[in-house]
């Protein structure tokens, strides 16, 4: 259990909030009072890798700073289940998450149902031969994006809280139940219309040269993130944008 703050602690931190401009006192000390407590508070992600079924979760920080020993267990749940690899977290994203949880009520036991976190070079060239909507520079192979859902909220709103944190990119897929986050330039799309038909037939994908065997549930996750991508940049282009 992290020390609570003292008294002196305390009021360095409010002095360093309002350099910051996090926590305006001339509004109203009980707000004030609240915003430095969230500050303080440890920041806590839930996640579950809905391809793998590992959850997670991590206290990634504290005192307004990352904690070190959580970006290895952030790192790896959000892997490329494809082939195995990883890569940094950038924890600016986790933020975002974070920021978008708290704006839908959520908590620590809030979970993030992650379709797809960190995808290496090679995922996304072989993604890109099916999915025309895939980036060639995409945030993913970065480790700066995250497609995701939260069971039980409403995909609508959790999109107004994606666009309220002005993190980076939207993408809204409603017709799949899942958004798409990452911290690049602010920006925004999204996919209108009814849902697409889904191909079955991935049931066995090829991971680190092996066979990995995907739940019915799995499957159809994974069948529907990627043709929800493709249905969107073909909607798109018929839109001219």
């Amino acid at each position: 259990m992290p020390r609570q703050p003292g008294r002196r602690q305390l009021l360095r931190c409010v002095v360093a909030a309002m350099v910051a401009g996090t926590v305006d006192l001339a509004s109203s000390p009980g707000q004030a009072a609240g915003r430095l407590a969230d500050l303080l508070a440890p920041h806590i992600l839930s996640f579950l890798n809905v391809h793998t079924a590992e959850a997670l979760a991590v206290p990634y920080g504290l005192d307004g700073k990352v904690v070190p020993g959580a970006m290895p267990a952030v790192r790896h749940l959000l892997h490329d289940h494809h082939d195995g690899s990883d890569h940094e977290i950038d924890s600016k994203l986790l933020d975002v998450l974070f920021t978008i949880v708290q704006s839908v009520g959520g908590g620590a036991h809030t979970t993030l149902q992650v379709l797809s976190g960190y995808r290496s070079p090679h995922t996304n060239s072989i993604l890109r031969l099916t999915d025309e909507g895939v980036a060639v520079n995409s945030f993913h192979m970065r480790g700066q994006a995250i497609d995701f859902y939260i069971p039980g909220c409403p995909l609508a709103e959790l999109h107004r809280a994606a666009l309220a944190a002005r993190g980076g990119g939207v993408g809204y897929y409603p017709a799949h139940n899942f958004i798409h986050v990452d911290v690049g330039p602010v920006r925004q799309w999204g996919s209108f219309g009814g849902a697409i038909p889904m191909p079955m037939g991935h049931e066995s994908l090829m991971v680190g040269g092996r066979p990995m065997h995907l739940t019915p549930v799995q499957a159809r996750n994974l069948a529907m993130h990627r043709r929800a991508l493709m249905w969107d940049h073909q909607h798109r282009r018929l839109m001219g944008q």
